[in-house]
């Protein structure tokens, strides 16, 4: 009697909640689920997230339109609730059952819902207030940092708004998100290269790994690099020493920084900065005199 009243609430419960858009008869949600599968089977790199021409998901979310954000917002803001983190330590006959299905589809529709961000793209701006309150009220919370990310260039502004924070997990977080969006993080270059100098030296070390990863605007990033390589804390030194060997070539101008810090006190920060030399002068290795 008691499950059968539990089936008979969630029953009620699912009748009764606003029901959500769709499209060619089908619910947002298993669009969404359809276009976060696209994306993992399509997606050749981490942060790449174009797949060519539109799919038919894609152009459903599309569709849907501002429609879908009421929806992507509750969807990306659940959190597994702590007591369910040891179900699997359960027998599997404990497992299976609605209430670990209920957690498990929530959870992979607030993870699917992420994409979805990235398929309406400009078209979702009227989210970004949101979702930069959530990322600052939440200690740089994961999934409204992404999904920022993810919108693109609209977001970048308010991105750099919390860049600003005097929180410096909240400007690292900033700095990694604002490394996810390709080319649109274009104008935030000159705030990244002014990141080197910052006090904490996780976000300066973050600034050089998005400055890497970028590998935007070689004339003002080469040079900035290169000064980090003389940084006090040996963390930003490597970092700064990697991020310089994605230039290649175009970090030529830095390469007697990096010969310096081929004698670096930090093994660590040697072994990059030899590495950055092979991709941009290896000759420099071969013609440096023994020390």
């Amino acid at each position: 009697m008691l499950a059968g009243g539990m089936f008979a609430v969630a029953a009620v419960i699912t009748a009764t909640s606003p029901r959500e858009p769709c499209y060619h008869g089908r619910a947002l949600s298993a669009w969404v689920e359809s276009y976060a599968q696209e994306v993992a089977d399509k997606r050749d790199e981490e942060t790449d997230l174009s797949l060519g021409a539109v799919t038919p998901s894609e152009d459903a979310i599309r569709h849907i339109g501002t429609n879908a954000l009421p929806y992507l917002l509750e969807w990306i803001a659940y959190e597994s609730p702590q007591w369910s983190r040891g179900l699997d330590k359960l027998p599997p006959w404990l497992q299976d059952n609605w209430i670990s299905r209920s957690i498990g589809l929530k959870a992979t529709r607030a993870s699917a819902a992420l994409y979805a961000f990235a398929a309406l793209g400009p078209e979702a701006k009227p989210a970004i207030p949101e979702l930069a309150r959530r990322m600052m009220e939440y200690d740089g919370g994961y999934s409204a940092g992404l999904a920022l990310a993810l919108i693109g260039g609209e977001a970048l502004p308010a991105l750099l708004i919390v860049q600003t924070n005097q929180n410096p997990d909240l400007r690292g977080s900033a700095v990694h998100f604002i490394s996810q969006m390709g080319s649109n993080a274009l104008p935030a270059v000159p705030v990244l290269t002014h990141c080197l100098q910052d006090p904490a030296f996780g976000v300066a070390a973050g600034a050089a790994v998005a400055l890497g990863e970028l590998h935007l605007d070689p004339v003002l990033v080469v040079p900035a690099l290169a000064a980090s390589l003389q940084h006090s804390n040996s963390t930003v030194r490597r970092y700064a020493a990697d991020a310089l060997g994605h230039f290649g070539h175009e970090a030529l101008p830095a390469v007697p920084g990096l010969l310096q810090a081929c004698n670096d006190p930090d093994e660590r920060v040697r072994w990059m900065a030899t590495n950055a030399l092979l991709k941009t002068a290896p000759e420099a290795l071969t013609n440096a005199a023994p020390k």
